[in-house]
């Protein structure tokens, strides 16, 4: 199976999912097309649907394959948000479907069937029972674990405000999903000081290994006086918190709440970075070296 949200902007995005929906029943009947709510199981009685998908018309077997190919209009902003912040930080999540169809076996009455479940299914987002259910749900992004700056380079002749450090981020994708994110800044701290921002251009999160460049602007001076004081080995914790996510000039509310309240964190040997530059740490410290200052 494959998922992809493409072409995200304020009000929609592009979602297609292929699959193969699996039945158990000694029938084959006809299944009609209709549309499906989408929601988070924790509003029910009185759901608040997120967005409307179309289940494709189905001759139902064994196997069925199943492409969902469409806009998907963003009908409740807030619950959207929710959502995609339940993918970025769950290691499984789980979402709703209902709707209502009719199903056509033979000579047979034509059967009302109403679809109402809501299941867990790691790596399997759209199972299906031919009387009784459709159920939506998949492996989510847990937290981006593994996350980490896989290298970068530090330069001194940035002019303010321009990027002075240039890497690559390591994001694991452990779902099924192809996410195109858009330009993503966030902050960067260091045991609570600020001490700049990164930006990743054009993300997209591939299942898997992404392996992404980032550029940052950082406050040199904050980093200096952090070497010389309190990590004197020359290595930062850098906690990273998402603030902008922007695509085509827009902003994304939905995307940027998922990173911002999903904090990242990391640990970059600045003084390695200012060594290949010629500064010696060592130097800057008056030879501290050692554990991090208390």
């Amino acid at each position: 199976m494959s998922e992809e949200v493409t072409n995200p902007r304020p009000d929609a995005v592009f979602l297609k999912i292929q699959n193969v929906a699996k039945s158990d029943s000694m029938f084959t009947p006809t299944m009609d097309a209709f549309q499906a709510a989408l929601f988070l199981e924790d509003t029910e009685p009185d759901i608040k649907p997120f967005g409307y998908i179309t289940i494709p018309s189905l001759h139902v077997q064994k196997e069925n394959p199943v492409v969902i190919d469409q806009e998907l209009e963003i009908i409740d902003h807030e619950q959207f948000a929710r959502y995609t912040t339940l993918v970025m930080q769950s290691e499984t999540y789980r979402l709703a479907v209902r709707g209502q169809t009719d199903l056509h076996l033979g000579a047979l009455p034509t059967s009302k069937v109403n679809f109402n479940k809501v299941m867990t299914s790691q790596g399997n987002p759209l199972a299906f029972s031919i009387f009784q259910e459709v159920a939506y749900g998949s492996a989510g992004l847990n937290k981006l674990r593994g996350f980490r700056v896989a290298g970068f380079n530090i330069t001194l002749t940035a002019m303010p405000g321009q990027p002075n450090m240039f890497g690559t981020a390591f994001i694991p994708n452990p779902s099924p999903q192809t996410l195109t994110v858009g330009n993503v800044t966030q902050d960067l701290f260091v045991g609570g000081t600020p001490i700049g921002n990164t930006t990743i251009e054009n993300l997209v999160l591939r299942p898997g290994d992404n392996y992404v460049p980032i550029t940052s602007i950082t406050d040199q001076a904050a980093v200096i006086g952090l070497l010389t004081t309190r990590f004197q080995t020359g290595i930062l914790p850098v906690d990273i918190r998402g603030r902008t996510v922007v695509y085509n000039g827009q902003r994304l509310p939905y995307f940027e709440r998922a990173f911002a309240t999903t904090p990242l964190s990391t640990s970059m040997d600045i003084g390695a970075a200012l060594e290949k530059i010629g500064l010696d740490v060592s130097a800057l410290t008056g030879g501290g070296g050692g554990q991090p200052a208390s």
